[in-house]
């Protein structure tokens, strides 16, 4: 029962990480000048940089981790061994999601909008890592308190990346920077948009 339970969590963890902030391996950014001939703002370059290079790049690591995590119920997870998952999560996935993690915290921006929306994000990626954890903790520590610290977490998480999903369309719309696609969705594109 304790195992059934735990994978309801970890799965939920792990389908809200890929919905919130993992489906951005596709993204396309499009800079562009005005129409009018002017070069777009150092501001806007940096949005589409952070949102459409930046994270796009990092996301890799991040696939990485949740790749190993996913593979745990690619098989029947009756036949699954706890122990060896939990030594794969803590011997890779975690440290990649710590590289990752890391990584997003040492880009730098002339903008301090930009650099406020970098940690809005950090914020949400640094939750659902924990949320991992207190899973590989509980089991490890054979404690289901920390199920419910992962359940935080998820949810903490949650309202971390609506935070900077908020920002981010309101720092676009301040900017004349069009988003197309929904944040969640493969096709997300931000690019700069023409000037009237």
């Amino acid at each position: 029962m304790r195992k059934k339970v735990l994978t309801l969590v970890v799965i939920g963890i792990c389908s809200f990480g890929l919905i919130g902030c993992g489906k951005r391996k596709d993204i396309n950014v499009e800079p562009s000048t005005f129409t009018t001939g002017v070069s777009q703002s150092v501001l806007q370059s940096e949005i589409v940089k952070f949102v459409g290079e930046d994270l796009s790049r990092l996301n890799v690591k991040r696939q990485q981790a949740v790749e190993i995590y996913n593979e745990y119920f690619a098989s029947d997870t009756k036949e699954a061994d706890s122990t060896d998952w939990v030594k794969k999560l803590t011997d890779e996935a975690l440290p990649k999601y710590d590289e990752y993690i890391n990584d997003l915290k040492a880009l730098k921006y002339e903008n301090k909008e930009v650099n406020d929306l970098r940690d809005k994000y950090v914020k949400s990626a640094e939750l659902q890592r924990d949320a991992i954890n207190q899973i590989v903790t509980s089991i490890t520590k054979n404690d289901d308190s920390y199920v419910e610290k992962a359940k935080k977490d998820i949810e903490d998480s949650k309202v971390a990346l609506k935070e900077y999903e908020d920002e981010l369309k309101a720092l676009c719309q301040q900017n004349q920077i069009t988003i197309n696609g929904n944040f969640q969705m493969d096709n997300f594109k931000a690019s700069p948009s023409d000037a009237k």
